[in-house]
């Protein structure tokens, strides 16, 4: 009797842990291809830190002949939700910039479209040097920074 492969038990863990291996090697190259020396990261220097030591690890699962779909699968996830992470964070540091711009300048917005603007990009300052941080408080402070942003009246000229 043929097998199929499909059905066959031991060609279905061969297949789910190379394809689990493509996806963390995806992960490896992403995280290894991050320009660390652009400068576009120096306030992320924690999390950067933290992908690294779990970069180390996705690495020598990945080169592990040995290594357990689970194994795999768990440093895939790692290393995936740390990047996640740090794209986050860049983009709180985009809104954290564009806040202290208006922040220096603000007597040149309407007052009322920028009331409690200094304490939210504090806020959001805080959270994103939190390396504890979540996912969920950074989004929180990410939207109200981006909220405000968007809400900040530049007055008329003559005002």
């Amino acid at each position: 009797r043929v097998m199929n492969a499909c059905t066959d038990p031991p060609a279905t863990i061969v297949f789910q842990l190379m394809t689990w291996k493509e996806a963390l090697k995806g992960q490896i190259d992403a995280a290894n291809s991050l320009n660390r020396s652009s400068g576009y990261l120096p306030s992320a220097q924690v999390t950067l830190d933290a992908l690294d030591l779990i970069l180390v690890d996705a690495q020598t699962v990945y080169e592990n002949d040995n290594a357990t779909t689970q194994e795999i699968s768990a440093a895939y996830f790692l290393l995936k939700n740390k990047l996640s992470e740090l794209q986050l964070k860049v983009k709180l540091y985009a809104a954290i910039n564009m806040g202290k711009l208006i922040v220096v300048n603000i007597d040149r917005y309407v007052p009322a479209s920028v009331i409690g603007f200094a304490d939210a990009v504090d806020a959001a300052q805080l959270v994103a040097e939190d390396a504890m941080a979540t996912k969920e408080q950074v989004d929180v402070v990410l939207t109200d920074l981006m909220t405000r942003i968007v809400n900040a009246k530049l007055k008329s000229p003559g005002m």
